[in-house]
């Protein structure tokens, strides 16, 4: 199984701000989109983790619903930092064998 876990815990404090860089919009979409989407059409990804804030779960469950995701995604709560974030990531996968990519929700290219 191949995972791709999209890190999206951030808050846009060092931008500036009050609404995360995840979330600003490029291209008519917010910048997550883009990121979910370039999984979701990858053909050797099989499943999606996001990792984020749980006030942010249902605000991407509407993304993913507008974009037509076909795999499976599940959620992770992020952490206070990020190297705690893939952590929690990496404890919901079940398959030893799996194969994560570990990826940022603001890099979308």
């Amino acid at each position: 199984m191949n995972i791709a876990m999209i890190v999206a815990g951030g808050s846009g404090v060092r931008l500036g701000s009050e609404t995360p860089k995840q979330f600003l919009e490029v291209g008519g979409k917010p910048i997550i989109s883009w990121t979910i989407e370039a999984f979701s059409k990858h053909e050797e990804i099989d499943e999606i983790i996001i990792v984020c804030k749980d006030e942010f779960v249902n605000q991407i469950k509407n993304m993913i619903e507008k974009i037509s995701v076909r795999k499976n995604v599940r959620f992770a709560m992020s952490g206070e930092t990020r190297q705690q974030s893939v952590k929690n990531g990496l404890q919901i996968i079940e398959d030893e064998d799996a194969i994560v990519i570990i990826h940022d929700a603001v890099r979308p290219l």
